[in-house]
């Protein structure tokens, strides 16, 4: 297996470690430019799904307990306090990596932000979108907003992305959310008016986690657009100065 982070870092003065890990379909490299928004006390590691990027020879994941075993051995070393971002699929991929790490390797994640991602006891994905023709398959991923409407029309950017994205549906199409008890974190829901929690859904995440539990509203209508992103990027540097590097 090559690295499975897309950064090297340089460890000097680093005080705090941000690990991302991409939307369903992406690559490390939508992280490229976070560094610019980010404390220099921050080290920025993007993780590399295989069967995409610089792993595209590798098989992609099979399931979520295959991500996750291959992860969270690489991580609990770290000795400095670690915080995860993740939008969507890559949010669920954190959340399962924090509980792997507490339960059996006993390391705590100090924060986890995330976007667009409902409680796990409430995801079931019955509508098998990774056997849904390209043409299907596109309009819906539009739809949701999970790509831009001028990448998914790209052909040749499109055969690059599609085995990615057929490979993390299936993953969210077969994932079972196992009751292992409140893991320690606190977390950050970036949202917006178009991609409300019900009332419901985000009291189920505060029975999830037994940190501190916030939500941050965002002006965007598409949180996995650039500017989007960008506005993340700034707003988990804010977090990280406030809570944990002053």
């Amino acid at each position: 297996m090559q690295n499975l982070f897309f950064n090297e870092i340089a460890w000097n003065g680093k005080k705090i470690i941000l690990i991302c890990v991409p939307y369903g379909g992406g690559w490390s490299t939508i992280f490229n430019s976070w560094e610019r928004y980010l404390e220099p006390e921050v080290a920025l590691l993007s993780v590399k799904f295989p069967g995409r990027g610089e792993r595209m020879e590798e098989p992609s994941y099979e399931s979520m307990q295959e991500l996750v075993q291959e992860i969270t051995p690489v991580i609990v070393d770290y000795e400095l306090p670690i915080v995860f971002y993740g939008g969507c699929f890559g949010g669920l991929c954190a959340y399962e990596i924090i509980k792997e790490l507490q339960k059996k390797y006993h390391r705590k994640v100090t924060h986890f932000f995330t976007n667009s991602l409902i409680s796990p006891r409430y995801i079931n994905e019955n509508m098998f979108i990774s056997q849904w023709s390209k043409d299907e398959l596109v309009e819906e991923l539009i739809k949701r907003g999970e790509l831009p409407r001028e990448v998914l029309k790209d052909e040749e950017v499109l055969e690059f992305l599609l085995p990615g994205i057929r490979a993390d549906y299936r993953i969210y199409e077969n994932y079972q959310y196992l009751e292992t008890g409140k893991i320690d974190v606190n977390m950050s829901m970036f949202y917006n008016d178009a991609a409300m929690l019900s009332q419901e859904k985000e009291r189920d995440w505060e029975r999830l986690i037994c940190g501190r539990f916030e939500k941050i509203l965002l002006k965007y209508d598409n949180l996995f657009a650039v500017e989007s992103q960008i506005e993340i990027a700034k707003q988990i540097n804010n977090r990280l100065k406030q809570l944990y590097l002053r």
